[in-house]
């Protein structure tokens, strides 16, 4: 699980979302189909769907999806305390199982992150909302009981991170209505929210409408750049 900002109030519309308001705290699970993430409320037992361009997440580098062997590879020409977390082998399906890879020695050390019944992670005794708090607390405290390991960040070595934002989203408000009379392109009216997605030169950009109540899924596609105002 890791970081992420309601950007938007959402009201679920089916039993396998989450409902959420703006500002609010959520935790991240996994990107669940196309668009969605599975995600929770902090220190609540229910999670469900959430709108990905909903959510501001909360970008990290640590989340891998390599194997306990991938991640050794990995850490073995990095500096002690390097580390990796990944999705357990034991049990794959379970969205909340992660698996701690740290390096140490002429080794790497493996631990079980566990996680309690209100979706709060933890190595030994304390517990935390999200991996990132996880992550922060044992950069000053021993991973290990038996020896001093604490975490440090990993040199870049060009592995993907599973939640890896290259860049903050974009959003913007029409100034005027647009009718997309062309195909691939989307037809707004003043008001309307948009999540950019691409900017093609200075004229075109393409983005995606805030989905409407209903809606899973905003229509994508080209739009003219002066028609809107880019939000802060």
């Amino acid at each position: 699980m890791v970081e992420s900002i309601a950007q938007y109030n959402f009201e679920r519309s089916s039993e396998d979302e989450l409902s959420f308001r703006k500002g609010q705290k959520l935790v991240v699970f996994r990107k669940a189909e196309e668009n969605w993430f599975s995600a929770a409320i902090p220190d609540g037992e229910k999670s469900g769907l959430v709108p990905m361009n909903y959510v501001k997440v909360k970008e990290c580098n640590f989340l891998q999806q390599v194997t306990r062997n991938g991640a050794e590879s990995l850490l073995e020409r990095q500096p002690d305390g390097a580390f990796v977390i990944r999705r357990s082998e034991s049990d794959p399906s379970n969205e909340k199982n992660f698996s701690l890879s740290v390096k140490y020695g002429e080794g790497v050390q493996h631990f079980k992150i566990l996680t309690d019944l209100s979706n709060k992670f933890f190595l030994w005794v304390v517990k935390f909302s999200t991996l990132n708090e996880l992550v922060e607390y044992y950069k000053s405290a021993s991973v290990s009981r038996t020896q001093n390991i604490f975490l440090k960040e990993m040199k870049p070595a060009g592995a993907n991170a599973e939640f890896h934002v290259e860049a903050p989203a974009e959003f913007a408000k029409a100034k005027f209505d647009f009718n997309g009379e062309e195909d691939g392109e989307i037809t707004f009216h003043m008001g309307d929210e948009i999540e950019v997605t691409r900017k093609l030169d200075e004229n075109w950009w393409e983005g995606r409408l805030k989905p409407k109540a209903g809606q899973r899924v905003g229509i994508k596609g080209l739009f003219p750049a002066s028609y809107v105002q880019l939000m802060k």
